[in-house]
């Protein structure tokens, strides 16, 4: 009997819903009369029926269809505006990897000049002590040539002479290679150096393509978040959010902090050798991660406005060993 009754209430509930259903349909295509008068009185009005559905799918379409426009219309806009931005960007990554392969033409230019002075001058630029060794293992060697030959003078015939005249030339030859050895240590050792700190030396713009203005310099400033004034250990660079921050010399990443812990923000510091570091701070994301090596001109971080900060901008600060940091505006001149 439970049974019996289980079913006729199921039954029952789907008998209403689709008797309710039909009631909506009925209605839907009831929809709304309409009479049209004329003039003339005792002509018949004109009459039509406009269902609800049709009321419905014409509200749609005129009220959603300007929505749907211009929503197509705002994101066609913002994908062209996200393709400028991106063309943007590899133009100035094309003009910053333009300017890295000038400065290193110029490197190659720099040190072909200096092989080439080398070589004009390398018979007159020289330590007294190797010129002193070089001078006495001549000697040393002429000396022990003339013993073995009893201080005789060349025999008259051409194969003797020869002769002599060889084993004259070998040991001279083999005095000359160990003096040019032992002279192209001290003479390129300088050279070398050079070259060595001109590359790990801090150099350029920190922002990639060049692009940005300085809006704070180095030294004493009027404080932008209080009264009075302190004083400002870098440079700040401002620019739009989101520019790439590069590194302005090759180098290990010591530092690569992605959370705001300090009024820095989310910065980085690259180690680069001889004592140098530098720093790049309120960044809006970090790149890279510690112990990383990073040559000069690569991406590291991207601009923004975290930390202690009133706007986007990049703090840019250089520091020589243990020292407070430096002056960076004669490392951002450096070609």
């Amino acid at each position: 009997m439970l049974i019996m009754n289980l079913k006729d209430s199921i039954r029952f509930i789907f008998h209403k819903h689709r008797q309710k259903v039909e009631d909506t349909k009925k209605k839907g295509w009831n929809g709304l009369s309409v009479f049209i008068f004329s003039d003339n009185a005792h002509s018949e009005p004109i009459q039509f029926r406009i269902n609800y559905f049709i009321i419905i799918f014409l509200s749609v379409f005129v009220f959603f269809l300007p929505l749907i426009s211009l929503g197509i219309y705002i994101k066609r806009q913002v994908d062209k505006k996200e393709e400028i931005e991106s063309v943007e960007m590899r133009h100035r990554l094309l003009e910053l990897s333009m300017r890295k392969t000038q400065d290193k033409r110029k490197i190659i230019s720099n040190i072909e000049k200096q092989l080439s002075d080398f070589h004009e001058n390398f018979l007159f630029q020289n330590t007294e002590l190797s010129t002193s060794i070089s001078l006495e293992n001549i000697l040393k060697t002429t000396r022990s040539i003339q013993e073995k030959q009893n201080k005789k003078a060349y025999p008259s015939s051409e194969p003797h002479r020869s002769r002599y005249e060889l084993k004259y030339l070998i040991p001279m030859k083999r005095v000359m290679g160990e003096l040019i050895n032992y002279r192209i240590p001290f003479t390129f050792r300088p050279i070398w150096n050079r070259i060595t700190i001109y590359h790990i030396t801090p150099r350029g713009w920190g922002l990639a393509g060049g692009v940005g203005h300085v809006t704070s310099l180095y030294g004493i400033r009027k404080n932008p978040m209080e009264s009075g004034s302190e004083f400002h250990s870098g440079i700040d660079f401002a620019y739009k959010e989101g520019t790439p921050i590069i590194a302005t010399a090759p180098g290990y990443i010591i530092r690569a902090v992605k959370l705001i812990k300090s009024g820095y923000g989310k910065h980085v510091v690259i180690h680069h050798g001889f004592g140098f570091t530098s720093l790049y701070a309120h960044c809006k994301e970090v790149t890279v991660d510690e112990g990383d090596f990073v040559e000069r001109g690569d991406i590291i971080a991207l601009l923004g406005k975290t930390g202690r900060t009133t706007g986007h901008h990049l703090h840019y600060e250089i520091q020589i060993g243990y020292d407070k940091p430096t002056n960076p505006l004669p490392y951002v001149k450096l070609k």
